[in-house]
């Protein structure tokens, strides 16, 4: 299959890549029609309001959160009011990238009819202190509802990256979507592009770094892939500075193929790369210089130097932990390990790479005083890395396996992590936390460790499952059940057109 050079005259590929936009769209609208309609981190929160900020005002600053008075930020002196401003610690690539969403927002919220502007009012049982949503501050919350938009269509445009990433190493388009789309739907993405925390956009930069540099490795290909590969590595390190350390696995894949071109060739684009990537460290640079007066401030103080816990605490945590760990939120895993030594046979370079990405995380988070990555849904920070960890997938499914007993087992672990996911879009989070909150001084432990209050048992009995919008749409039509009935339209058009495509490959 595949087994032209890559980007030849008649490369197969080229078709098949076609269907990376129906992909998107599929999933991007199965993922909306699933949203919440709120903000429900005090996290995503400040983000939303420097994206309001920046749109409105052409300003960083922002209003901090009411509730807890410089929390997710520093207060800076302004000279020019002899005030101060506060500035939120979080990385600027999230707030950019929903500006889109909020100016489609901004358009939408003035064609709402009287009747439906409550919907975003808290129901019972909920609580949402981190913005005004009653009917009387509806711009906003509308506003914000936009916004939240932003991570469905990061994640399944990652989703789309994964299935291209599998064309390009030559494993066929079946085999590629159907890694794509275990990811979509069976991993931690799906719960994921409910909300508006910044690492899904770090999973999306580093997809598509992947995706480019792949494109751009053989002799004779356009230098401009590799300043493409750059520049998805600056979002991906935009998104939130503590990916700086994705760029050592990364590198080492650059390099690695670097060394198979000619010297000039090889400078030459290596440097393309480079100049890719800079713009968005620069950009953070910048940001941190007006916001807090120093290049490498970046909003986080004193906690930037909470490295606390033990490190194999934090690892095991990480992996294991029921509240948080990577390897039950996340079955596939036993996939895909079942997959990587066929997969380590013919791409041993990227192995190396897509290995690499979770171990940098990993090390990196381990120590960090709140590892777990406070009020969330399994292993937040180990995020970015599930979408690469997924392409050895595709090899399994080139050649998949003869035995009727191997192939039930495939399908029951698809199964699993599709019904782990399906906890973490069934039950809000934040309801789940701010009840573990209220009833345990020490809830922290509870989250971290506990069986019985972890999401993968508790969940499935919590009493609060309002984490969607649509019933409520129904019940008041109007704008937002009409904006529910195009994207229904759009999933079952495009998700046809995917499912024709696979029945004749």
């Amino acid at each position: 299959m595949f087994k032209r050079p890559p980007g030849g005259a008649g490369d197969p590929r080229e078709s098949a890549r076609r269907l990376a936009w129906p992909l998107f769209l599929t999933l991007a609208s199965f993922y909306l029609l699933g949203t919440g309609g709120t903000i429900n981190t005090p996290d995503g929160v400040l983000m939303f309001r420097v994206t309001r900020s920046l749109v409105e005002d052409r300003t960083w600053a922002i209003t901090g959160l009411a509730e807890a008075p410089g929390w997710g930020g520093l207060t800076v002196p302004d000279p020019a009011s002899g005030g101060s401003r506060f500035y939120a610690k979080y990385g600027p690539g999230l707030p950019l990238c929903a500006v889109p969403a909020y100016l489609a927002g901004r358009a939408l919220a003035p064609l709402a009819r009287s009747g439906e502007k409550g919907l975003f009012d808290v129901p019972a049982g909920k609580r949402n202190s981190w913005y005004d949503v009653s009917r009387s501050n509806f711009d906003e919350a509308f506003h914000a509802f936009a916004v939240s938009w932003t991570n469905s269509a990061v994640v399944a445009a990652t989703v789309a990256g994964v299935f291209l990433i599998g064309l390009e190493l030559g494993f066929g388009l079946l085999p590629s979507l159907l890694a794509g789309l275990i990811g979509g739907i069976a991993t931690p993405l799906w719960p994921y592009s409910k909300t508006f925390f910044a690492e899904p956009l770090g999973g999306l930069g580093l997809t598509w770094f992947f995706y480019f540099i792949l494109r751009g490795r053989g002799a004779g290909s356009l230098r401009w892939r590799w300043m493409a590969a750059g520049l998805c590595l600056g979002v991906c390190v935009l998104a939130k500075p503590a990916h700086l350390v994705l760029l050592l696995p990364a590198a080492l894949l650059v390099a690695g193929y670097a060394r198979r071109l000619p010297g000039r060739e090889a400078a030459g684009r290596v440097t393309a790369f480079a100049g890719g990537i800079l713009p968005g460290i620069a950009l953070i640079a910048l940001r941190n210089h007006l916001c807090f007066g120093a290049w490498w401030e970046t909003g986080y103080g004193d906690e930037i130097r909470q490295w606390t816990t033990p490190l194999w605490e934090g690892i095991a945590g990480l992996l294991v932990s029921p509240g948080r760990g990577l390897l039950l939120y996340f079955p596939v895993w036993i996939l895909v390990a079942a997959a990587s030594r066929r997969f380590y046979r013919s791409h041993r370079l990227e192995s190396l790479f897509i290995a690499g990405c979770p171990a940098v995380l990993l090390v990196l988070h381990a120590r960090w005083h709140s590892w777990e990555g406070g009020w969330c849904w399994g292993p937040r920070f180990l995020l970015p890395a599930i979408p690469v960890l997924l392409i050895p997938l595709a090899s399994m499914f080139q050649d998949p396996p003869r035995s009727r007993a191997a192939r039930l087992a495939v399908a029951g672990v698809v199964v699993l992590g599709c019904l782990v996911a399906l906890s973490g879009i069934w039950v809000d989070f934040s309801d789940f936390h701010e009840w573990l909150h209220g009833t345990f001084e020490a809830h922290r432990s509870l989250y971290r460790w506990s069986w019985v209050y972890s999401p993968l048992v508790r969940y499935w009995t919590f009493p609060v499952k309002d984490y969607f919008l649509l019933p409520r749409a129904i019940r008041e039509p109007g704008l937002i059940l009409a904006l529910y009935g195009v994207w229904t339209a759009v999933l079952l058009g495009q998700g046809l057109r995917l499912i024709r495509r696979m029945d004749g490959s």
